[in-house]
């Protein structure tokens, strides 16, 4: 196997890496070769498919720097999903347990906005145990995170950018669940929302994020990425004539910051 050395990588987005790295159970070198595989590799090349199991895959806890994009109160919330998860022996953690985390919120606005819509943190916890089951035992350790609830998470991420928002607060974690097409936290927010649409709207806003001089500068922007990836390096460089950096790519999506 060849030997890449990277250098002059910029601060910010070595510290992305080690965030995903982290939260992946990688080390940040198998993180780097997971990342050139899912960005690089064309249809038909016979690339390995993405998730790949590397032999530098490892076990760590989450370091500090894991979810700093996060307002204080969505770090509680992930942290109160890994809870719940734990609590019910589950040995992952969903979408599902997402919304348990936000519910767990007590005088959040977003909190409110689910309660009003008729998701109290009893109920929702008890579809859980019905959909899941629940285990005798306590899981120990840290409990890693389903595809689905990667994805949610992305998708907040994706939503913070698409309304010029410096920081991914709880609002925009339900709306990232709410994005989904399918999953278990999904399903419990369709059940109780009669109009999505309307709920979304509540949700924005209930975010503190929403007004102030964030939306009017929307230092972030998405770029979408067309063509095969050897075409991105001009779609990027003509980005960054414009004075943005990159920050990540997720899913042919380019996140880039005004430098």
């Amino acid at each position: 196997m060849a030997t890449l050395h990277v250098r002059n990588v910029p601060d910010d987005l070595y510290e992305l890496l080690r965030e995903r790295a982290a939260a992946n159970d990688r080390s940040i070198g198998a993180e780097t070769v997971q990342l050139l595989y899912e960005r690089l590799a064309l249809p038909g090349s016979g690339a390995p498919p993405f998730r790949l199991a590397f032999p530098g895959r490892r076990r760590r806890p989450a370091g500090p720097g894991l979810f700093t994009r996060f307002t204080p109160r969505a770090r509680q919330a992930v942290a109160g999903a890994q809870e719940q998860a734990r609590e019910l022996g589950h040995d992952h953690v969903g979408t599902d347990h997402l919304l348990l985390g936000v519910l767990l919120q007590d005088g959040a606005p977003v909190a409110a906005v689910l309660l009003e819509a008729g998701l109290e943190l009893a109920s929702a916890r008890e579809a859980v145990e019905r959909a899941r089951g629940r285990a005798d035992a306590e899981r120990t350790g840290q409990i890693p995170f389903e595809p689905g609830a990667k994805q949610a998470l992305e998708l907040a991420l994706r939503e913070c950018v698409k309304l010029g928002h410096t920081a991914i607060g709880c609002e925009h974690l339900v709306l990232g669940v709410l994005d989904q097409e399918t999953g278990p936290g999904a399903a419990i927010l369709r059940e109780l929302a009669h109009d999505e649409e309307e709920l979304r709207a509540k949700l924005l806003r209930s975010s503190p994020l929403e007004r102030g001089p964030f939306v009017v500068q929307r230092p972030f922007r998405v770029l979408l990425l067309e063509g095969e990836a050897t075409d991105w390096e001009k779609q990027l460089n003509d980005a960054a004539q414009l004075g943005y950096e990159l920050v990540e790519i997720v899913d042919r999506r380019a996140v880039l910051r005004l430098g």
